[in-house]
């Protein structure tokens, strides 16, 4: 735990190491070195206090978000919307969760086995079992709606890849 004054002794001592240095420098090279020498510990300094203030340690919001779903943002809200919709055939909600469910395995397939769903489909099938293919094969349009035993035994089967 830092002590109270630990910081200024910190700093002190720090300058003191400065001053050496560029008393050195102007003695041994003469102005010009100094300068430079002044110039090298003064970036420094201002580095190590943005760093010690913790200046953009969080991202500064400057970035364009990563967008890995097409439609909208991801939220665990959001698959409950959209497994209700799939579960109860209505229009074009039900499609919304073939693709996801692709997608999820495309990253647990990558992730744990190193087979592509979409490179590799037949070691894919092979890994997730013939009816959960059936729901997330790429080449097929999946049923509408998706029946409830069917897409429970895709989550367990998932849980288990």
């Amino acid at each position: 735990m830092n002590q109270p004054g630990s910081s200024l002794r910190t700093v002190a001592v720090l300058t003191t190491v400065a001053v050496a240095a560029e008393t050195g420098l102007a003695l041994v090279g003469g102005a010009a070195t100094a300068a430079e020498g002044a110039a090298l510990i003064t970036a420094v300094a201002v580095l190590a206090a943005r760093y010690v203030s913790g200046f953009e340690s969080q991202d500064g919001g400057d970035r364009i978000p990563l967008r890995m779903i097409d439609e909208r943002r991801a939220g665990l809200s959001d698959w409950e919307w959209v497994v209700g919709e799939a579960l109860a055939g209505r229009g074009d909600r039900a499609r919304l969760l073939h693709p996801r469910l692709q997608r999820l395995y495309a990253a647990r397939l990558t992730e744990r086995h190193a087979v592509s769903l979409y490179d590799q489909p037949e070691a894919a099938a092979a890994l997730v079992g013939p009816e959960v293919w059936r729901l997330i094969d790429p080449s097929r349009t999946p049923p509408a709606p998706i029946p409830l035993p069917a897409l429970r035994a895709a989550v367990d089967r998932l849980n288990e890849l």
